[in-house]
């Protein structure tokens, strides 16, 4: 990262790091990073949810993932994260519908997530 301060990816995977180790700030500055090299980066903004996600600020956590949504709108993980925030935000209506478009778009995201989906519609 040294010779490569502007790697996309080396700056993505520290961010993943520092998150999975609780070091919540550190990740979403490195995330900012990324997005100062690539205002563009789906997976940024996905990151920055995760984040949010984690703290339980449910609303931040829908605005990235929203906007990483519109920047990779076929990334169906990304669309699981909305269901998942809806849900965790009490609007069971749209964790549905989030859910079963996500479903819909890939296979092995219907098949890892099927007790959430049992949990949502019953």
């Amino acid at each position: 990262l040294m010779s490569h301060p502007d790697n996309e990816t080396a700056r993505l995977q520290i961010g993943i790091i520092y998150a999975r180790n609780g070091l919540y700030e550190r990740a979403l500055q490195e995330f900012d990073r990324l997005l100062e090299i690539n205002p563009r980066s789906g997976e940024a903004y996905n990151g920055r949810g995760n984040i949010y996600y984690i703290l339980k600020d449910y609303d931040r956590a829908l605005e990235a993932y929203e906007y990483a949504e519109q920047l990779d709108p076929a990334d169906a993980g990304i669309r699981v994260n909305i269901a998942l925030t809806h849900y965790q935000s009490g609007r069971l209506k749209e964790a549905v519908q989030s859910y079963r478009e996500a479903a819909a778009m890939n296979q092995a995201i219907a098949d890892r997530y099927r007790s959430f989906e049992k949990l949502i519609v019953n």
